[in-house]
């Protein structure tokens, strides 16, 4: 079997090239799934992704800031981080008069054939 071996910081790694390519193979095959299943959730060119992202990065923003100590305090700094989102979201909305977001969720999936929540609820 063929091996590569590399050297990080002074540290000798082998690697199985078999194993690096079934490992990419892999990795691949996730993202595609991935991706499907995006388009059959209705994501438009990743837009709803990006806000949610930022929803998420602004929720870790404003906890670090306000470093919240109860439940309480976490979802006022998750409504907080979202509220920048939906700004965000309704101001691109506005200017170019289409919608971000599809009509779609995660309660509703398993109702819609094809997706893999409805097959998996069979």
């Amino acid at each position: 079997m063929l091996e590569l071996s590399i050297v990080v910081i002074g540290i000798g790694i082998t690697l199985s090239i078999n194993n690096w390519i079934n490992q990419r193979l892999k990795s691949i095959e996730v993202r595609k799934e991935l991706t499907d299943e995006w388009e059959l959730r209705g994501v438009k060119k990743g837009q709803e992704l990006v806000f949610n992202m930022l929803a998420e990065a602004s929720t870790t923003e404003i906890s670090k800031t306000k470093q919240p100590n109860s439940h309480a305090e976490n979802a006022r700094v998750a409504q907080q981080g979202g509220s920048v989102a939906a700004a965000a979201r309704q101001k691109l909305e506005l200017e170019s008069g289409k919608k971000v977001v599809s009509k779609l969720n995660a309660k509703n999936l398993k109702s819609i054939k094809g997706t893999k929540d409805y097959e998996n609820s069979k």
